[in-house]
């Protein structure tokens, strides 16, 4: 059976330090030469180590991470030195104490390397948690419980930008809750209740006033996905196509689960949570209507971070929409917003809520995501009777919106997201 790739660089550092303890042996006793069995040994065990070193080069040409330190072996492989690759700014730097590097030093400059690489993914600025020595390593957008909660093979990260660019709710900057389980969790909302009441002075309340309370619950649909591809078209094909496979793989679990978010908000915006619905009627224009849209966020929730949600086609309408009467354009071409606002697409829009929908607001406190880490797979036995790799994403996620709780018996007093349609705007 043959050993796993960090069995065999285990195997060639025990070798290691067996021919290193025997010069040492050597030094301590004032120099001396090998004595012939201590020659014996210390060729076995060199030879151990450069068979070993063969092996271990052989398995890691698959695993990327090697590229990702600037295809520096020595800095993985050497046991008992420190060393630094010859790139600048991404430098790993691993200490090791008695021949063993340490987990926690290594997890934390991998997490460093890790940021900057997704820093470059659709202007995000995503961060890597790496705490623990043990656990999991996360890619995320913050620290701790807000952090992106990803954790995938290094042979996938080119292929993140593909899960980022379609995740239109992360964009948005809707808040995220990133767990391990799939168990329920309960989310409490408050809202203000009573009003705060006048009193003389040196008196004060004598009964509570409590916040309303309501809440919804978080449970875990689970999204997954399984590609078989040929060895022959792996082999024959000119393209790189496990990457190409990757990609389509990511794309597609964004994809579907962001139509599930979207059915989700079109019915807690819509008469399927909310009476009457949290819409801004039309006004006669496109201009006037997205101008009314713009200012329906009330003053509590109206935030510089607020974000247009829209298709492809509604955003291709407004660019070409100005007032009737100046002749002033809603959308800014050099700062890339409509009326100082940054835009989301969705192109789920069209067909889930119908042509021209567009929702604005504060996607921060109207929307909860709850997801697990993605995993993403490469079979590489499993199928190979039939001479085929398999190819699997899955991630668990639910959605909640803050407008399903409108009619609920303590709604919130606000709400930080409305909608209006153009479709039928002139």
């Amino acid at each position: 059976m043959s050993m796993r790739l960090f069995e065999l660089k285990r195997a060639r550092e025990e070798a290691l330090d067996k021919a290193e303890a025997l010069t040492s042996k050597a030094e301590a006793s004032g120099n001396r030469q090998f004595t012939a069995e201590e020659t014996r040994l210390f060729d076995t065990h060199m030879a151990e180590v450069s068979a070993l070193t063969e092996k271990i080069k052989a398995t890691d040409s698959k695993n990327t991470l090697l590229q990702a330190f600037g295809n520096n072996p020595a800095a993985l492989l050497d046991a008992g030195r420190s060393r630094q690759s010859e790139d600048g700014n991404d430098s790993i730097v691993l200490s090791a104490t008695e021949g063993r590097f340490k987990a926690a030093q290594f997890r934390t400059q991998f997490a460093g390397w890790m940021s900057r690489t997704l820093a470059m993914v659709g202007g995000l600025a995503p961060k890597m948690e790496a705490t623990d020595p043990t656990g999991a390593i996360s890619i995320g957008t913050g620290g701790g419980a807000d952090s992106i909660g990803v954790t995938v093979p290094t042979e996938v990260l080119p292929y993140m930008p593909s899960y980022f660019n379609l995740d239109s709710f992360s964009l948005a900057g809707a808040s995220q809750i990133y767990t391990e389980h799939t168990r329920p969790l309960v989310k409490p909302i408050l809202s203000a209740g009573a009003a705060d009441s006048t009193y003389a002075e040196n008196a004060a309340p004598s009964s509570s006033q409590p916040f309303g309370l309501s809440s919804f619950t978080f449970n875990g649909t689970k999204y997954a996905r399984l590609v078989l591809a040929s060895y022959e078209a792996l082999m024959n094909s000119e393209l790189p196509l496990q990457g190409a496979i990757l990609d389509e793989l990511l794309s597609s679990l964004a994809t579907t689960f962001t139509t599930a978010i979207t059915t989700s908000l079109y019915n807690a915006l819509t008469y399927g949570y909310s009476t009457p619905p949290l819409r801004v009627n039309g006004s006669g224009s496109i201009y006037t209507s997205m101008i009314d849209l713009r200012h329906a966020i009330p003053p509590r929730f109206d935030l510089p971070a607020n974000k247009w949600m829209l298709s492809r086609a509604t955003l291709a309408t407004i660019k070409n929409t100005r007032a009737s009467t100046s002749g002033v354009p809603m959308f800014d071409a050099e700062s890339n917003q409509i009326f100082g606002r940054d835009w989301v697409i969705n192109d789920n829009f069209d067909s889930v809520c119908g042509a021209g929908f567009v929702v604005y607001g504060d996607w921060a406190d109207g929307c909860w995501l709850r997801k697990t880490p993605i995993f993403t797979r490469i079979f590489l036995e499993r199928f190979s009777a039939n001479g085929q790799l398999g190819f699997a994403t899955t991630q668990w996620l639910d959605a909640h919106f803050l407008a399903e709780l409108v009619n609920a018996s303590q709604p919130p007093s606000n709400q930080p997201l409305y909608y209006t349609s153009v479709a039928s705007e002139i």
